[in-house]
C-alpha cells in the first residue's frame, strides 16, 4: 500500500514488490521532503496522513528538473498543454513566470517540467474500479472485501500495470488465466477492458474458492502460487506473506 500511494503522488519506487527496501525508503524520504516533513524514511502517522491526502502543497520546481521545450500552437491552452505532459497549470505558469490568466500567444516558447504526477482523474478512476469490483463480486458471490483486498494487493486499483510475466490490469490476470476463464468457465470472449479484467479476476477467484471448499487462505495461495503447486508443495514462504497481506487488507476494505 505504501508503494502504491507513493506512486500516486509521483514518487514511484524502483519496483512494486511489497518489500520495504532501500528504493522504497529513498522514495519515502523524497516524498517527506516534498510534503514538508522530516525526511527520516519512516512511514509514521504524519507521513501516512500526507500520503492519504489527494494532493500536496504546490511548490516551485527545482531548477535542475529536466524540461521539455514546447512552442505554443494555435488553439493551445495551458490546461491542454499541462494535461498532455501530465503537469499542472500552476506548475507551467510558475516555471515560465507567466500569469495563468494571461493570453497564451502563438509562438511562445515554454519550458514544460518532466513530472511524474498522478492523473487528475485518478480518484475518479479508482472509484470506477471499486464499483466494478463490487458489482462482479455480488454477481459471482465473492466476498467484496476479499476481492477489494486482492485487487489492491495486486495493483492498487491501477488498470495500466503489466508485470514481466504478462499479467496486467487491476487483477493482474495472466494470459493463461484469461484463456482458462473464457474457455472453461464462460465459454465465450470477455472484453479486454478494465471492467473485463475485473470480471475475469473475480470469476477466477470464485472458481478457486469452490475448488478449495471456500477456504480463503487456500484460494488466495492458489491465486498466487497456482492450485497444483499449493496441493503438491503447500505454501511457499512468499505465498504465506501474500496471503497474510491480502487477508489484512480484506479487514480494512
Amino acid at each position: 500500500m505504501l508503494q502504491f500511494l507513493l506512486a500516486r503522488h509521483g514518487f514511484a519506487t524502483p519496483r512494486l514488490n511489497g518489500n520495504l527496501g532501500a528504493g522504497t525508503e529513498r522514495a519515502v524520504r523524497r516524498f517527506q521532503r516534498r510534503a514538508g516533513l522530516a525526511p527520516d524514511g519512516i512511514a509514521g502517522p504524519a507521513t501516512q496522513a500526507a500520503l492519504l491526502r489527494t494532493r500536496l502543497p504546490t511548490r516551485r520546481p527545482a531548477a535542475a528538473r529536466p524540461t521539455h521545450r514546447y512552442v505554443v500552437r494555435p488553439g493551445d491552452t495551458l490546461t491542454a498543454i499541462a494535461g498532455r505532459y501530465r503537469s499542472t497549470v500552476r506548475t507551467l505558469a510558475q516555471t515560465n513566470r507567466i500569469d495563468q490568466s494571461d493570453l497564451l500567444l502563438v509562438g511562445t516558447r515554454l519550458r514544460v517540467p518532466v513530472l511524474a504526477l498522478p492523473s487528475p482523474s485518478a480518484g475518479a478512476r479508482s472509484w470506477l474500479v471499486r464499483s466494478s469490483i463490487d458489482r462482479w463480486s455480488a454477481h459471482y458471490g465473492v466476498d467484496v472485501h476479499l476481492a477489494r483486498g486482492l485487487a489492491w494487493m495486486e495493483s492498487g486499483y491501477q488498470s495500466n500495470l503489466t508485470s514481466p510475466a504478462g499479467a496486467w490490469g487491476v487483477m493482474q490476470v495472466t494470459p493463461a488465466t484469461w484463456d482458462f476463464v473464457e474457455t472453461v468457465l464462460v465459454g465465450g470472449s470477455i472484453p479486454r477492458t478494465t471492467d473485463g479484467n475485473v470480471q475475469v479476476g473475480i470469476l477466477y477467484l470464485a472458481h478457486l474458492l469452490r475448488e478449495f471448499g471456500g477456504s480463503e487462505r487456500l484460494s488466495i495461495a492458489a491465486w498466487y502460487q497456482g492450485p497444483a503447486s499449493v496441493r503438491r508443495r503447500g505454501f511457499l514462504r512468499e505465498t504465506s506473506a501474500f496471503v497474510a497481506d491480502v487477508l489484512a487488507l480484506k479487514a480494512r476494505m
